[in-house]
């Protein structure tokens, strides 16, 4: 009878518990199907070798990730015959995958020249066009809460920048500041009308900067887009007509950071971040071989740097879904000298749909990132 007693209890608790699950838990525990699909999630990223949470991030030395951004810019100018300055406010807000919200304002002046020449001959005619500008911007980013966020653009009708000024009296203290100058230059030329000679152009971009943040002063250099030169070689997934950014944060240990750009055919920027923290000499010195320009082989610089990147740094990849948006006008007088004016207004966003770990024994999938796993 005992026996008996002991199955029929047994019995009865499992009919409870399959009634709890499929009938009654949405009135007694509402949220138990929920975390039932997250332990499973979690297990599943555990058995697969992925990266489930903070801490897994933190013990393979990942950073947190951008897991969406927008960004903002307006620029005005004025132009008068060869030459044109100009004036850009910006700002941006991202959202990391450990919870922090952070907002960047700033504005930068520009100073250029370009010229246009056409010539015609018969049924054929062409043209080229030149022009260089150099820039200088500066900005600071501020921590906030999502309340901070929603109250400011409430009351500045949604652009920051009408606050700029008095944003620190407003935020307190920013917790990053940066500083930065550079010069864009580019060439077109077009023939009609000549099948044989077809229409090239090219452009170039770059600027040095300096960032102080909370993990020290970290300095870099932005190159434009065509400019991966020698790291496309070696760098996997870089076969994309983007650009280079290059880091040292000097820090204890120092950092070194490459991160690449690029647009997929789908419209996806896809962003690859080398990451490696400079414990030894050896480390060192390669890093700085690569900074320097004059080297006779520069892509094995790359290359030996970027072994020592998988070998005891982080190599990642991000995709982000893109949403851009653009308006603007131009106006011009000619009364013998040319005098105009210009406007335009841009805003992108940056969604977070793929984040991957190409360093290690095998890729891995950064599931504290996309969301999937809340904790581990």
């Amino acid at each position: 009878m005992r026996g008996q007693a002991s199955v029929e209890y047994v019995a009865a608790v499992t009919l409870l518990a399959l009634v709890l699950v499929g009938a009654g838990v949405a009135v007694t525990a509402p949220d138990l199907p929920g975390a039932v699909v997250r332990e499973l999630r979690l297990a599943l990223c555990v058995v697969g070798g992925d990266v489930c949470g903070e801490s897994d991030a933190a013990a393979r030395g990942l950073e947190p990730c951008v897991v969406s951004a927008e960004e903002h810019a307006r620029q005005t100018g004025i132009s008068f015959l060869i030459l044109r300055a100009g004036g850009t406010d910006f700002w941006s807000v991202q959202r990391r995958s450990d919870g922090q919200l952070t907002l960047t304002a700033g504005y930068g002046q520009d100073l250029g020249a370009g010229a246009d020449v056409g010539v015609k001959m018969g049924s054929a005619s062409g043209g080229a066009s030149a022009n260089a500008s150099a820039s200088f911007q500066s900005g600071n980013t501020w921590t906030v809460s999502e309340a901070q966020l929603r109250a400011l653009l409430e009351t500045t009708d949604g652009d920051p920048n009408r606050a700029r000024l008095v944003l620190p009296a407003i935020l307190g203290r920013p917790s990053e500041s940066f500083l930065e100058g550079g010069g864009e230059g580019g060439a077109q030329l077009a023939v009609e009308a000549v099948r044989e000679v077809p229409g090239a152009g090219a452009r170039v971009r770059a600027a040095l900067g300096r960032r102080e943040g909370p993990d020290g002063t970290t300095y870099y250099l932005d190159l434009g887009a065509g400019t991966a030169g020698p790291v496309r070689d070696v760098v996997p997934s870089v076969d994309l007509a983007g650009g280079v950014i290059a880091e040292y944060r000097a820090s204890d240990p120092p950092v070194v950071t490459l991160r690449t750009s690029g647009r997929d055919h789908a419209g996806d920027e896809i962003e690859t971040v080398l990451r490696l923290p400079l414990r030894s000499d050896a480390d060192a010195a390669a890093a700085r071989q690569v900074a320097f320009l004059d080297l006779d082989d520069p892509t094995a610089a790359v290359r030996d740097l970027v072994a020592r990147i998988r070998a005891r740094g982080t190599v990642e990849r991000y995709r982000y879904r893109i949403t851009s948006e653009e308006s603007g006008w131009v106006y011009a007088l000619g009364l013998g000298l040319e005098l105009g004016a210009d406007r335009e207004e841009s805003s992108l966003r940056r969604e977070l749909v793929g984040a991957e770990v190409l360093s290690g024994p095998l890729p891995a999938t950064r599931e504290d990132c996309l969301g999937a796993v809340a904790t581990a």
